[in-house]
């Protein structure tokens, strides 16, 4: 009887790109959207003293994402976009 070896590989090829559909809706929007301009509009509104901040952009990224997939909590949207690889396709600036 064979005994399976769980032990994983050390290098994956593994490509995000690759996995989420052409035509998934966040791809429209990361072509659509360049979300560079809110760290120029929200710096003025952030101390330089203290602990930093979280980042402006992807919050309000996660709020956009929160909004079009009809997730109301923070918690299950920060459990979302750790599941689901197409989420990921949004924070490109």
């Amino acid at each position: 009887m064979g005994i399976k070896n769980s032990s994983g590989k050390l290098l994956y090829r593994f490509s995000l790109e690759d996995r989420v559909p052409d035509k998934h809706l966040l791809r429209s929007i990361r072509e659509a959207v360049g979300f560079s301009f809110i760290r120029r509009i929200a710096e003025p509104f952030y101390s330089h003293i203290g602990a930093p901040s979280a980042e402006h952009i992807v919050a309000l990224k996660m709020a956009l994402l929160g909004y079009l997939y009809g997730i109301a909590r923070q918690p299950k949207l920060a459990e979302e976009c750790r599941l689901n690889m197409a989420f990921v396709l949004v924070p490109r600036p």
